[in-house]
């Protein structure tokens, strides 16, 4: 290629570049990839040029994409400390455990001074659970700055956590009559008023912060808790058109064929025939207990009851079984569920041993160790082979109450299923096409849990619980709330109060707006 053909492409690859960087700014994000794309093809080794396409990928929620975009950054340059702090929102919005913590980390390692970032790792520590910490992070950050906002701010979301709703809503207080548009300020003092019992009072800061210019990803968050103050005021009707506009402005995707497809899947890998010549590990596991169902089913109540018995530690949402079932993929050369076809008794041995001591971690002397994720109603299967002796239970709710309060619920971006009420269907159909396959070949011991027996007449069915764990009962699991242990889940504001009635039939104000919903459930009840 000539001089002049080299200048004439640098010069359109340059033009490219400043209208991708314009449509950016607009918020005109489609337009901004397809321009950022192509240069970032002709310049690879361009920081800056990957750095914006990696913003532009996380605007619309293709994170994958974006975290391979800043892992790139920072191959080209480690010590760039926003890369880290780009990479570390990325992560959180992918809900990795500790990887967000360990980036954000690295960029105040990097710049020490810098109180955005110190406030930055601040917000990560509350949203991974570590509140001391953060708390501490920003009570120094605000003795070097009195008035940085968002240290304040994040200040009183460690407060909020902990339980200390008056005086994170002294620290918000200003902030909301200034009329601040921060979303996590607005959202954050919405909540507390509403769970305070003046939900009205909280409505004005929303609608502020709404009527202003704001990313993407702030919008799903302040619509959804509009739709939560709408709610608690009796405005049925304010409320649900707030949480659909919170639903689609997340742009998610889901197709219920795919996943109906893996259910499928994992029904021919785990029928009985198979999972009874398929070989175990060769070491029990009875000190484990899973917890699986759908999502906002009462698992993290359940998870907080049976924690406050001295002999049990609630391990949280854990991600290793999924992980168990991709080394496995990997080691046999084949997707799971099929890899498991070519599972070896050493094997399963490895990963169940691998996957105790992961939990084992800060369970000292405990009899009995709780995997609360949800999405382990797919991994039962797997479960029989790698921890022979573990234990299930499976949450069961209301159908209705249980989709609403996923409709309702402002989640990560693995849910997208919860945005469409014909998603959100579909995906409860094959989550209980799932279960009955385990009740019916009956891999693992399982007990069903009722959430509307928990809260109505907790203390029989925590006996039977304690009975089906061959543990004593113990009064402190009849007031869990007492319990220090704190839950990091969307349901951490509820799970950690007492036991409430006020969620039985709360879907019932919104039937006629669920009724797509109702009519594609297999079994609305």
């Amino acid at each position: 290629m000539g001089k002049r053909s080299r200048k004439k492409r640098a010069a359109s690859l340059d033009a490219r570049y400043e209208r991708g960087l314009a449509h950016l700014a607009a918020g005109r994000t489609p337009e901004a990839l397809d321009e950022l794309q192509r240069v970032a093809e002709a310049r690879p080794q361009d920081v800056e040029v990957q750095r914006n396409l990696a913003s532009a990928l996380f605007a619309l929620r293709r994170l994958h994409e974006a975290k391979a975009a800043l892992r790139r950054v920072l191959q080209l340059d480690p010590s760039l400390a926003q890369a880290w702090v780009d990479l570390s929102t990325v992560l959180s919005a992918l809900g990795r455990p500790g990887e967000p913590m360990r980036a954000a980390a690295k960029a105040t390692e990097l710049q020490p001074d810098n109180l955005d970032y110190r406030a930055h790792l601040g917000l990560v520590l509350v949203d991974q659970g570590h509140l001391d910490l953060a708390e501490s992070t920003f009570r120094n950050a605000l003795s070097v700055d009195p008035g940085h906002g968002e240290c304040a701010i994040g200040l009183a979301m460690a407060l909020e956590r902990r339980g200390d709703l008056g005086g994170a809503r002294e620290l918000l207080q200003p902030l909301v009559d200034r009329g601040t548009t921060v979303a996590r300020a607005a959202a954050l003092y919405g909540s507390i008023c509403r769970r305070t019992g003046e939900p009205t009072r909280g409505v004005p800061a929303i609608r502020t912060a709404l009527a202003a210019p704001q990313v993407p990803a702030a919008i799903p968050q302040l619509e959804h808790e509009l739709g939560q103050l709408l709610g608690a005021t009796g405005d049925a009707d304010g409320a649900f058109e707030a949480h659909t506009r919170g639903n689609r402005a997340l742009g998610a995707t889901f197709d219920p064929a795919a996943h109906l497809a893996r259910v499928e899947a994992l029904e021919r890998a785990f029928d009985a025939d198979t999972l009874a010549a398929l070989p175990r590990a060769a070491e029990s596991a009875e000190g484990t207990v899973l917890i699986v169902g759908m999502p906002r089913s009462g698992t993290s109540l359940l998870e907080n009851v049976l924690a406050a018995h001295p002999r049990v530690h609630g391990a949280g949402e854990r991600e290793e079984l999924r992980h168990a079932g991709l080394q496995l993929a990997k080691a046999v050369g084949q997707p799971f569920p099929a890899a498991v076809s070519g599972l070896s008794a050493a094997a399963a041995t490895q990963l169940g041993r691998w996957y105790r001591e992961r939990l084992a971690a800060g369970a000292g002397d405990a009899a009995r160790v709780i995997d609360k994720l949800p999405h382990n109603v797919f991994n039962v299967g797997l479960a029989a082979l790698l921890l022979p002796g573990a234990r299930v239970l499976h949450c069961v709710r209301d159908p209705l109450d249980t989709c609403w309060s996923c409709y309702r619920q402002n989640f990560r971006d693995f849910h997208a299923w919860t945005t469409d009420q014909a998603w959100l269907a579909a995906y409860y159909n094959a989550y209980r096409r799932m279960m009955r396959h385990w009740e019916t070949v009956k891999p693992l011991p399982m007990m069903e849990v009722r959430y509307e027996q928990l809260v109505e007449d907790p203390e029989p069915l925590v006996r039977e619980l304690l009975e089906f764990l061959d543990l004593p009962f113990d009064e402190a699991c009849l007031d869990h709330a007492t319990s220090r242990r704190r839950v990091h889940t969307a349901s951490y504001a509820q799970a950690t109060q007492p036991i409430y009635r006020s969620s039985v039939g709360r879907a019932e104000p919104y039937r006629e707006h669920l009724r797509l919903l109702i009519d594609a459930l297999d079994d609305p009840a």
